[in-house]
C-alpha cells in the first residue's frame, strides 16, 4: 500500500533540543557543564517513560520536566550543577534551589530551531509521495505549538497530535491507533519517524512502517549491540518486511568542518559530537550489517534514492505478486 501519512517525534527527532536547553541553564555552568547536565536530564526523562505504568494519564509535561531535573539535581554526583542553582552563595547549604533558575531551564523546552536537514526533508517528503504530515508526540497541545512556531516547521506539517490531546502517552499502543482512527489510515499505510527506538518498537508492533533517525543528542542507552539484537529477532520473524538501512555523510572532514564553522561548541564538545558518527561509519563496513548504504552527498538525490528502496521496490513487489 502507498503511503498516506508520517507520523513525525518532535523533540530530538526534528529539534534540536539541546542547544535551546544549554543555552538556559545558569551561565555559572561551562558550557561541557551545561551540556552534560542537559543530557542527563534528557536521558531522566527517557528513563522516567519507561517506569510509567502503560496507559497511565499523561502528566503535563512542564511538571514532568521541573521534578525530573530537580531529582537529577539531588544526585549526590550532581553537586556541583546543584551549587549554580542555588539563589543566594553555596556556602549557605541549605537553601531551597532557584524557582527563576528552574523555571527559566524548564521553559526552554518551548523554543527549539529545527535540525538543519529537516525543512527540506519533510518538504521533499510531501512533494515525493504527497502524503500528509502529523507530530505525534509526548507532551501538550501548547508545548507543541510552542515549538512547531518556533522551529519554522509549520508549513509542513499538517497537524499536531499530543499526549494531552489523545489522552495516552508514548509507547502506550492505543497513541498510534488513536492518531490512525482519527486521520483514516491503517496501519501499513503509516509512517512513524523517530529518533528514539522504544517509539519504534510500540509503533511497528501497531502496524506502522518505521524510520530511525539517529540523533547524537538522543538514544545514549541504545548501542550498536541492541541493533545487532533488534535484527536477530526480526530475522525469526517471517511476517516482518524489515529493512536496515544507513544514512552515511559523504565526508567525514566535510562534517567535522560545518560542526566547528558553527562556532558554537568548545573543543571538548566537538569530539564528544563527532565520536558517534564516527563509530557508526566503522559499524557500517561490517559486511551483512546493512541492507543499504545510501552517502548523503545531495538532499534530493539521497531522499530519492531512499524512496527508490523502500516504497517505490515495495509498490513493484506488491504489482508483481
Amino acid at each position: 500500500m502507498p503511503v498516506k501519512a508520517v507520523f513525525l517525534d518532535f523533540m530530538g527527532t526534528c529539534l534540536d533540543w539541546h542547544s535551546s536547553v544549554v543555552a538556559a541553564l545558569p551561565s555559572s555552568l561551562s558550557q561541557d557543564e551545561r551540556s552534560a547536565l542537559a543530557l542527563t536530564w534528557r536521558q531522566a526523562f527517557f528513563d522516567d517513560i519507561r517506569r510509567r505504568p502503560p496507559g497511565e494519564t499523561p502528566e503535563d509535561i512542564n511538571v514532568v520536566h521541573e521534578r525530573i531535573l530537580q531529582e537529577v539535581l539531588a544526585r549526590e554526583e550532581s553537586a556541583h550543577f546543584r551549587q549554580a542553582f542555588l539563589p543566594l552563595p553555596s556556602s549557605i547549604a541549605n537553601s531551597d534551589l532557584s524557582a527563576p533558575a528552574i523555571s527559566t531551564a524548564v521553559r526552554a523546552w518551548h523554543s527549539m530551531r529545527a535540525w538543519p536537514d529537516v525543512l527540506a526533508g519533510l518538504q521533499c517528503v510531501r512533494d515525493a509521495l504527497g502524503c500528509e504530515v502529523f507530530v505525534l508526540a509526548n507532551g501538550t497541545t501548547r508545548l507543541q505549538l510552542d515549538l512547531v512556531r518556533s522551529s519554522g516547521l509549520a508549513p509542513v506539517v499538517d497537524m499536531l497530535f499530543s499526549s494531552e490531546l489523545l489522552g495516552v502517552a508514548k509507547p502506550t499502543p492505543a497513541i498510534y491507533r488513536r492518531a490512525l482512527g482519527l486521520v483514516g489510515v491503517e496501519p501499513e499505510q503509516g509512517v512513524m519517524v523517530a529518533a528514539h527506538a522504544y517509539d519504534l518498537r510500540a509503533a511497528k508492533a501497531v502496524g506502522l512502517q518505521t524510520v530511525y533517525i539517529r540523533r547524537w543528542t538522543d538514544d545514549l542507552d541504545e548501542t550498536d549491540e541492541g541493533v545487532k539484537q533488534l535484527k536477530s529477532i526480526l530475522s525469526t520473524q517471517e511476517d516482518v518486511n524489515y529493512r536496515f538501512i544507513f544514512v552515511r555523510p559523504p565526508d567525514f572532514a566535510k562534517l567535522e568542518s560545518r560542526l566547528r564553522g558553527r562556532g558554537t561548541e568548545d573543543e571538548t564538545s566537538v569530539q564528544r559530537r563527532l565520536a558517534r558518527p564516527r563509530d557508526e561509519i566503522a559499524y557500517s563496513e561490517t559486511p551483512g550489517v546493512h541492507d543499504k548504504i545510501i552517502v548523503n552527498t545531495d538532499l534530493d538525490a539521497a531522499y530519492k534514492e531512499l524512496d527508490e528502496f523502500i516504497f517505490r521496490k515495495a509498490e513493484r513487489s506488491g504489482k508483481d505478486a
